[in-house]
């Protein structure tokens, strides 16, 4: 995990920095074996902030039946702007995702989160990482044509990154996930 820590004055991380970079008159200045000099020569009196590190990584997988594109018995999957996309029953808000470009990309997330429900990558097996894995092998080598209902691009397609349909479908509401340990 990265980590960039701005301190004012204070040489509280010194002894865990890999890199320190000071501002002297606006200008950047790396001044790391300085400051792991100092490190050395006057140790922490930092308090430890936690008993456990980050603690044991899990995979998050998906639990498809929690993700419903449907409003009654027809898929409801639309974009009112690139901040909403209206999924089933339930809106997925994207106004903090400052990548997407516009209300078609938010479309074609919706429409790949369908898909990959339709065509079993959604598995309540698959960790959110492998499925996306898939869903993109599978359009890089299709093309966006794939995921259209009728299986045919109407225009309105633009091609999202990984992290996008990733991070859409973590706002899902309904979306459950089950953690399995690495």
């Amino acid at each position: 995990v990265s980590t960039v820590i701005v301190v004012g004055g204070a040489g509280d991380y010194f002894d865990v920095a890999d890199h320190v970079i000071m501002m002297d008159e606006y200008r950047p200045k790396d001044v790391t074996d300085l400051a792991h000099k100092i490190a050395i020569e006057l140790p922490t009196q930092r308090k430890e902030e936690s008993s456990d590190k980050f603690g044991r990584i899990c995979r998050r997988v998906p639990d498809p039946d929690s993700i419903n594109p449907k409003r009654g018995n027809k898929f409801k999957v639309k974009a009112s702007s690139k901040d909403v996309i209206h999924f089933g029953r339930n809106n997925i808000e994207l106004s903090n995702l400052e990548q997407l470009l516009n209300r078609e990309q938010a479309k074609t997330i919706g429409y790949i989160l369908v898909f990959a429900l339709q065509k079993g990558i959604i598995d309540g097996q698959s960790s959110l990482g492998d499925i996306l894995n898939k869903i993109f092998n599978i359009l890089e080598k299709e093309g966006l044509k794939i995921i259209s209902p009728f299986n045919y691009p109407d225009g309105d397609y633009v091609k999202p990154r990984p992290y996008e349909v990733g991070a859409a479908l973590n706002r899902l509401r309904t979306l459950k996930v089950k953690r399995v340990e690495i």
